[in-house]
């Protein structure tokens, strides 16, 4: 199944019961698919108006991307934009973009990385993912990244990364950050919860970026490399 294919299931409802991409790529009409109760497709200028409320739902004021942010998002990479639709209503996001390299991220703040964005670069970077605060306890976020890992994998791309943060208030005061990027449970889950949520879908830490949120001024200042290797990943499904 190409990409297009499996956005075009997506926006009917229709999801990989498994998905593993090398069989996906290898055999494209491998994938058995199943209805879900909700739509994924891509965002369109339309939508303008939710993804704002949505940005302002689920980020403090100096984390939002403006609106003039989000609709250059759609203008540059409207392929790379995926909203989920429940019942008729946006009620989540997520926000990517095309880079060369990895190691540009270091040069760069969440107000300038942007910039980096090259049409057929290799790398997908994931910008944002948002979920309305009233569907977050119904898993959307994971089935949208989830989609998505799947969604650019088809495209061709192997490698996906995240420059990301960590939950505000979980890090004792006492601790380095250094520390608690390594601070796991007994099952050998990182105990904070948004780096978690990548390392559930296959990701790895890959480094630390000290000053890349310059509008915040607590541990959520600092961008955390989060590295996908989608021949690495194991099979899932949405």
């Amino acid at each position: 199944m190409s990409c297009e294919a499996l956005l075009t299931a997506a926006a009917q409802g229709l999801f990989p019961l498994e998905f593993d991409l090398n069989t996906a790529r290898a055999n494209p009409k491998s994938l058995v698919m199943s209805v879900r109760a909700y739509k994924i497709r891509p965002a369109q200028p339309a939508d303008l108006a939710e993804l704002v409320a949505l940005e302002q739902q689920c980020w403090l004021k100096p984390l939002q991307a403006s609106a003039e942010t989000i609709q250059r998002r759609l203008q540059v990479n409207p392929t790379g934009q995926l909203v989920v639709v429940l019942d008729d209503a946006v009620v989540g996001v997520i926000y990517s973009q095309r880079i060369n390299d990895v190691d540009g991220l270091s040069h760069h703040t969440m107000a300038s990385v942007e910039a980096l964005h090259q049409d057929n670069g290799a790398i997908v970077q994931l910008l944002a993912v948002n979920i309305k605060p009233d569907s977050q306890q119904r898993g959307l976020g994971d089935e949208l990244l989830e989609f998505m890992l799947q969604y650019v994998g088809l495209m061709g791309v192997n490698s996906v990364v995240a420059v990301s943060l960590v939950k505000a208030g979980i890090k004792p005061s006492a601790m380095t950050l250094t520390d608690y990027l390594q601070y796991k449970d007994d099952r050998g889950f990182l105990i904070d919860p948004i780096l978690r949520f990548h390392q559930a879908h296959g990701a790895s830490l890959a480094g630390v970026i000290t000053d890349y949120r310059l509008t915040v001024n607590n541990e959520q200042r600092a961008g955390i490399i989060i590295h996908y290797d989608l021949l690495k990943t194991p099979s899932s499904a949405c």
